[in-house]
Parts: C-alpha cells; structure tokens; sequence
C-alpha cells in the first residue's frame, strides 16, 4: 500500500471561527496522525488557528505533546526582499520540522 493510499482528508465546514481552534485540536486526538496540514484561506487566519490549536491541545490535559506551526504562504518576487527572504527561511524551518516529527500540525495559508 502506498503512502499516498493511507492519507485521509477532512473537511471542516460549518464551524464557527472562534470554536475551529477546539474542533481541529479534538480531531487531532479523535484521529492521530504524525502530521496534521491545515489549510486556512489567509494569512491572519492561520496566525489566529495556530494560537487557538496550541491552547486549546495545552487546555485538554493531553499528555501528548504536539507543536502547532505555522507555514507561511511563498512571497511574490514583486514584494519586498526582505521579506521575501523571511517568508522562505521560515517555510524551510517548518519543512525541517516537520521531517521525521511524531505529532506536529502545521497551518498554511490556501
């Protein structure tokens, strides 16, 4: 079986804002998986998804230990270069995270 055969998708639809933070964190530990990859349609919306996860999973009492990282969306080349610079250093820092780790969930922006 391939890898590609045992990834599972979910669609989180309906929820409001301030409740998907709890929803997703709940998910996590409904169905465990290394790697958890949210998509949220903006950058502010995967900043305030971050937050919430992290507190809610610290919240639960959930011995597990998970890191909530946030993968930022690729700068266009017209933006400015530092920050284009900034934007892909912290891309790698969460691809190098995410390599080999047990329990992590990384939010990016769609």
């Amino acid at each position: 079986m391939s890898l590609l055969a045992t990834l599972r998708r979910h669609k989180l639809v309906g929820v409001c804002p301030p409740a998907r933070g709890a929803v997703l964190d709940e998910l996590t530990r409904v169905d465990p998986s290394p790697v958890w990859m949210v998509v949220a349609p903006e950058l502010k919306v995967a900043e305030q998804l971050v937050e919430d996860i992290a507190l809610f999973h610290k919240g639960s009492g959930d011995v597990r230990e998970m890191e909530v990282l946030l993968f930022p969306e690729a700068m266009p080349e017209t933006r400015e270069m530092r920050e284009a610079f900034a934007a892909s250093a912290d891309r790698q820092t969460v691809l190098s995270k995410l390599k080999g780790r047990r329990s992590v969930s990384a939010v990016s922006t769609g």
